[in-house]
């Protein structure tokens, strides 16, 4: 009964110091007629409420926290090290977040075939913590905390790591170490971001990562002049001294010209992984004259900025007057703003422009110009030399002296610059080389009466 009573002074003095003046509760605990079971109640009930509260007075007071906005790199390298925290989470609260990606089905079904949503639903779930959790790392105690800020058609979620002590070493630390997982995760994987959101396209950080792909080495991309562009490309990324020297922006621009399937854009996605960079990709129907100048500003020093189908845009200069006084009415840009984004004063140092069209004569002249275009790369049907090269790349595990008699003659069947490389990869990829040669001269036929090449 002394040790209760001991227990019920400790805690009538520590509810003082928390809440001066709480006589009616003092009064309350040293009644005469509470028993051994009442005191641990209320004990355990004022523990309740006042252990929280010391918890948050230590992570406000002995703590350092660090926020980490949304669409920043740091919120995606952290994105990557919570998915393999593991056991290390103090915090059972944990959310199925998405499931991981195989590129392949291990197993099929029982007739032979791939059922895909099998496939999806077997595969093993990626874990993040849920709003709060703590874990360890290397002798220090850490606290993750997730909210979640909704907008009309999508939410973005916040970040802060918390670490008690005085000291930012541990963070610092912590941070680098969800940098390196990161990279070493994504290091043979191409990101690519649109813009966000009408509410944060003017804010810092307005561009949002809409995926990551593996990327195509530019040995695949069927061009014949392709070694020309990849020593003009890797020039620009080892020049930049001479830029500065000479007292140029450094900013480098591409327009690719060819037909549909022609391999623009696979080759944009090539060039992004052969060195290095990052894809932004901006539609150019979907944004304002305001909109298309922060978003180039606030591209990364290095990086490729892409505008598809420019010619679809409807971009020229006759048209320029109609398009401004109709601007505020349905969100188009106009030729100046949009030449403003691409070689303005506030324009990033550093990026790549890449534009593709099918047609360059639909294109105004101000926009192709040299400084804005610095290289034209064209795009055309498949060649004799295209089509060789791409059925020696289809087959890699045939013999090397009969796959190349058979791809000299596959050439020999498909008439020259009359059909797309994305054409004759769709016949290749679905027959075998000996098929492929055969059934050529059924599936490519000679158009509008001309020989191959004429």
């Amino acid at each position: 009964m002394s040790q209760a009573s001991g227990l019920v002074d400790l805690l009538s003095k520590l509810l003082q110091v928390i809440f001066p003046g709480s006589a009616l509760i003092d009064a309350f605990l040293k009644d005469s007629n509470l028993n051994l079971l009442s005191h641990i109640l209320i004990v355990g009930v004022a523990c309740a409420i006042v252990l929280p509260w010391v918890h948050d007075k230590v992570w406000a007071l002995c703590a350092i926290k660090v926020e980490i906005e949304p669409r920043s790199e740091e919120h995606a390298h952290m994105t990557t090290f919570l998915e393999h925290l593991g056991p290390q989470c103090l915090s059972q609260r944990v959310r199925s977040d998405e499931c991981s990606r195989r590129s392949t089905p291990e197993e099929a079904d029982r007739n032979g075939w791939f059922n895909w949503k099998i496939v999806e639903a077997s595969q093993p779930y990626k874990f993040r913590p849920s709003k709060t959790c703590y874990f360890l790392r290397k002798g220090h105690i850490f606290r993750f905390e997730r909210t979640v800020q909704s907008f009309e058609f999508y939410s973005e979620e916040h970040f802060s790591i918390s670490v008690l002590g005085w000291c930012r070493a541990p963070t610092e630390r912590l941070l680098k170490e969800a940098r390196a997982q990161h990279l070493l995760e994504n290091e043979s994987r191409v990101s690519i971001f649109t813009p966000g959101g009408k509410a944060v396209r003017q804010s810092e950080r307005p561009w949002r990562l809409m995926k990551r792909k593996h990327p195509r080495p530019l040995h695949s991309v069927f061009l014949d002049g392709r070694e020309e562009f990849q020593n003009d490309f890797h020039g620009f990324m080892r020049g930049e001294s001479s830029y500065i020297k000479t007292d140029r922006p450094y900013r480098r621009g591409y327009l690719l010209v060819g037909p549909p399937g022609t391999g623009k854009t696979s080759l944009v996605l090539a060039a992004a992984g052969t060195f290095g960079l990052d894809i932004y990709i901006l539609n150019l129907r979907s944004v304002t004259d305001d909109e298309l100048q922060m978003l180039c500003s606030r591209l990364p020093r290095r990086c490729i900025l892409l505008f598809e189908d420019i010619d679809s845009a409807g971009i020229h200069r006759e048209k320029k007057r109609v398009a401004q006084e109709d601007n505020q009415n349905n969100n188009s840009i106009t030729l100046s703003g949009l030449l403003n984004a691409i070689d303005g004063v506030s324009s990033s140092d550093g990026r790549v422009l890449f534009m593709t069209t099918n047609c360059q004569s639909e294109l105004d002249e101000a926009l192709i110009r040299p400084g804005r275009v610095d290289k034209v790369v064209e795009f055309g049907l498949a060649s004799k030399k295209q089509m060789e090269s791409m059925f020696l790349h289809m087959y890699p595990d045939e013999d090397s002296a009969n796959l190349a008699i058979l791809a000299a003659s596959f050439a020999a069947r498909v008439p020259e610059s009359q059909y797309s490389p994305a054409d004759i990869q769709n016949h290749l990829e679905v027959q075998s080389p000996g098929e492929a040669v055969k059934s050529a001269p059924k599936q490519f036929p000679i158009k509008n009466g001309l020989s191959g090449g004429e």
